[in-house]
């Protein structure tokens, strides 16, 4: 089967026993507190609340690697639309006016 996809044994044994790089090891770390502070605010922060969190904790971390785990745990902030007035009360709307 190695031959087919072009690879030695001694390159697959070597890859195998590497484990995982230094950077991996750092998202998989990151990626947890990520969910946590995510599911404490029930879904509202994005990305630049989650990094500012972090950030507090002590985790230097740019809010754009942030953005990336959020989409690799594909998880999105929750959009609160603002509340706005359609209608408005005829009634005071003559009030005012014989005033």
């Amino acid at each position: 089967m190695l031959k087919r996809i072009g690879l030695s044994k001694s390159g697959y044994y070597r890859h195998k026993s590497k484990g995982l790089s230094k950077s991996k090891e750092r998202q998989l770390k990151i990626k947890d507190p990520i969910m946590e502070i995510w599911k404490e605010s029930q879904h509202l922060y994005g990305a630049p609340k989650i990094t500012a969190k972090l950030r507090k904790m002590g985790i230097q971390i740019s809010e754009r690697t942030v953005g990336k785990y959020m989409k690799e745990l594909k998880i999105r902030a929750k959009y609160c639309k603002p509340f706005t007035v359609t209608t408005r009360d005829s009634n005071l709307n003559n009030k005012l006016k014989i005033s």
